[in-house]
């Protein structure tokens, strides 16, 4: 199995290395959000807000301020499996 991304603007092309350990790696992050969201557990993460984000309207005024107030609690809820999605390369 091969797996390329192809920027056609400037004509070069980004091999990935080992296709099988990336989908595996995919696949584990998504079996945890999926079990974190069955659970009914939900927190902003790290990207949250940006430029591409439709839903920062709805974010609070003071995102440094909320994500550093409930990012401790969060982590014990949500435990090992959100941290493993949010740490991933």
């Amino acid at each position: 199995m091969e797996a390329t991304l192809l920027y056609l603007r400037d004509e070069s092309a980004l091999r990935l290395d080992d296709p099988r350990q990336a989908l595996a790696d995919l696949t584990t992050c998504l079996r945890a959000a999926r079990r974190t969201a069955l659970a009914g557990h939900a927190l902003i993460g790290p990207d949250t807000g940006g430029d591409y984000d439709d839903m920062r309207l709805a974010l609070p005024a003071g995102l440094a301020a909320y994500r550093s107030r409930k990012e401790a609690q969060a982590n014990r809820i949500l435990g090992d499996d959100a941290i493993a999605v949010w740490d991933a390369p």
